[in-house]
């Protein structure tokens, strides 16, 4: 038996030829991306009706 690793000097290890992998893997190629609902108007105020008119006069004395 020829053991190699015993006889043959410690070579460094080769670069795998892959870049190393982000601490998070990559989504597979047939995943869809995630359901997200259509952009909806913003929340607005009901429309208040005008104000009402005021008497251009008015007295402070007035019951």
């Amino acid at each position: 038996m020829t053991t190699l690793d015993n006889d043959a000097p410690q070579a460094l290890p080769q670069p795998s030829p892959t870049p190393p992998q982000p601490t998070a893997p990559p989504p597979p190629a047939h995943s869809h991306p995630p359901p997200h609902p259509p952009p909806h108007p913003p929340p607005h105020p009901p429309p208040h009706p005008p104000p009402a008119p005021r008497p251009t006069r008015r007295r402070s004395g007035r019951l």
